[in-house]
């Protein structure tokens, strides 16, 4: 199966997810800023290892949350 590169909105939300330093450290944050820090951090890492199909609990791992 050869996968298409992402269209550019794709591409750019990615960089964003990936490059976004300011919540990169825990902190003293509300719920919704640790939410979207896991998620930002899980689009980085699967944005990475795609290729790799990494397991549910290796991007739960890059998240920082639990699978169970």
């Amino acid at each position: 199966m050869v996968c298409a590169p992402p269209p550019a909105y794709i591409r750019t939300m990615m960089n964003l997810a990936m490059n976004e330093h300011r919540l990169a450290k825990p902190g003293p944050q509300d719920a919704a800023l640790r939410d979207y820090d896991s998620v930002r951090r899980a689009i980085a890492f699967i944005s990475e290892h795609w290729r790799a199909q990494p397991t549910i609990e290796s991007m739960a791992d890059a998240a920082g949350r639990d699978t169970g």
